[in-house]
């Protein structure tokens, strides 16, 4: 079983990612997608949360998220 929650963290700004990686990856299982298409790759990894760009999710609506 896992020890740490498993985040899915949709966010297209490389560099907010990086952050949001660096501040909750000691805590969190991250898993990082810059988009939609990537986003529904890793859901298959079945998160317990998903931090999703608000901006991001208004223009991928198409892409399922």
């Amino acid at each position: 079983a896992r020890s740490s929650p498993r985040v899915l963290l949709i966010e297209d700004d490389p560099d907010v990612r990086s952050l949001l990686s660096a501040e909750l990856g000691e805590a969190l299982e991250l898993l990082g997608a810059a988009d939609g298409e990537g986003a529904v790759k890793l859901a298959s990894k079945r998160p317990d949360i998903v931090l999703l760009d608000e901006p991001l999710a208004k223009s991928q609506r198409h892409a399922g998220i």
